[in-house]
């Protein structure tokens, strides 16, 4: 649908049974069945996240704002204002905040039960692309415009670390399981690894032929897949470049 967002189910025939030899045939006989429309925006919906115990959604819009709706009943919550386009929208691990990234060079923190701002992210010189949460909810990463990540404490909304060396926007930033370090995914052909620790970077994955959409880590923390402009995606189990003061060198997988 336009300028808007629906919520989608797969509903399966009446009296359909899971069974190891009927896979395929109820692969076959599953629908999509649309359960609300989320309606309210009038500019295009950018991203869609919903809450981690499912009871609610939050949009992001080029109509300047970020949505919250209930998930059961597809009602508007709270629309959360912002001075440009809202590029991307998530909650926070325990579900009591709302991230979210705009064109207008910040992040800002927002309470899920309330609507209301709680904390502004600025320090970017351009727009940020995306915010993550750490998985333990204590840390924040940015990506911008301006060719750095950012690291930020989430309960004050204070700057940390910036993570600089990317030659080209950084299009989006990702926490690795444990928290302990974040992979950067850049306008310059690469991603890059850093330690949330001490804001070092510690590997740049290198390889790509054109922009670098995003990366992330596999579950258990020991690869990372990048998507590029013009591959779907690359994955890097074994290979990668440690930096360091006296150079860079190939060494067999990323710290653990």
């Amino acid at each position: 649908m336009v300028d808007g967002i629906a919520i989608m189910e797969r509903a399966y025939e009446p009296g359909a049974t899971i069974k190891a030899l009927d896979r395929a045939r109820l692969q076959r006989r599953s629908r999509i069945a649309r359960l609300a429309a989320l309606e309210g925006h009038t500019g295009a919906v950018n991203s869609a996240a919903f809450s981690f115990d499912s009871q609610r959604i939050v949009t992001a819009s080029g109509d300047n704002s970020a949505r919250l709706w209930d998930a059961a009943t597809g009602h508007q919550i709270a629309a959360l204002g912002h001075t440009d386009s809202v590029r991307s929208a998530t909650f926070s691990p325990d579900g009591r905040r709302i991230l979210t990234a705009c064109v207008d060079n910040s992040a800002r923190l927002w309470d899920a039960a309330t609507g209301q701002q709680s904390a502004a992210l600025a320090g970017h010189s351009d727009s940020v692309r995306s915010a993550a949460f750490s998985p333990d909810g204590q840390r924040i990463a940015t990506a911008s415009d301006d060719r750095s990540a950012r690291l930020w404490d989430a309960a004050t909304g204070r700057q940390v670390a910036a993570l600089e060396g990317h030659t080209g926007a950084v299009n989006s930033t990702t926490f690795s399981p444990d928290g302990r370090r974040v992979v950067t995914a850049s306008e310059d052909k690469s991603a890059r690894i850093w330690e949330v620790a001490t804001s070092r970077q510690i590997a740049a994955l290198q390889g790509h032929t054109d922009r670098v959409r995003s990366a992330a880590f596999s579950p258990d923390g020991r690869r990372i897949v990048a998507a590029s402009a013009n591959t779907a995606q690359i994955s890097y189990p074994t290979q990668y470049t440690r930096t360091s003061n006296s150079g860079s060198r190939r060494v067999a997988s990323p710290p653990v």
